[in-house]
């Protein structure tokens, strides 16, 4: 049976590259197996991330084997770029829809914040770039603006851990809203 394997490689033996051990039967079994590897991953990925203040993570053993991951999808299937099969593995492991995700863990919800309600998209390492981002968008009521945000959207980027300190994602955009809707910053004296 084909799997992966991992071999530390590099100065200080950091980076990690990854193989199959033998060659997969098809494009199909290559992918069932490379997502199946990626997938199993994820939850350790998101316990290491909610640990650490900014990108520290990223030196954790489950981020380069992902990382790792990546690459051996990028040289199986030419054409893809890294970043593209990190998409693909975030959104097989997306939260299901309608519920608010775990941190780490991509996700639509909505949520209703004093008269209106919001709907909040949430992907984590967005763009690779090691923030989360996390996007709002008033759904209802017409003609009333958000605190936050006088077009109805708005783009935040954040580190897990400040998410997990706040009881997750929901629950930062809500303290974000509150915050905002004091009359101090009504006021513009926030600045």
């Amino acid at each position: 049976m084909t799997a992966i394997t991992y071999t530390a490689t590099g100065e200080g033996r950091r980076d990690i590259h990854a193989e199959f051990t033998t060659a997969p039967a098809d494009p199909d079994a290559a992918l069932a197996i490379l997502d199946a590897a990626a997938l199993a991953l994820m939850p350790e990925m998101r316990l290491d991330s909610m640990e650490a203040k900014g990108n520290a993570y990223r030196t954790s053993e489950a981020y380069r084997r992902f990382n790792a991951l990546s690459w051996l999808a990028d040289r199986t299937f030419p054409g893809e770029c890294a970043y593209h099969w990190q998409c693909r593995w975030k959104e097989l492991d997306a939260a299901k829809a309608g519920t608010e995700p775990e941190p780490g863990r991509m996700g639509r919800f909505e949520i209703e914040w004093s008269q209106f309600k919001i709907q909040i998209d949430y992907e984590p390492n967005s763009f690779g770039l090691g923030h989360d981002h996390i996007e709002v968008r008033k759904l209802a009521p017409a003609g009333f603006d958000l605190p936050i945000t006088d077009t109805g959207y708005r783009s935040i980027f954040t580190d897990r851990f400040d998410i997990k300190h706040a009881g997750g994602v929901g629950a930062l955009v809500v303290a974000m809203l509150d915050a905002a809707n004091t009359p101090a910053c009504q006021q513009g004296s926030l600045f």
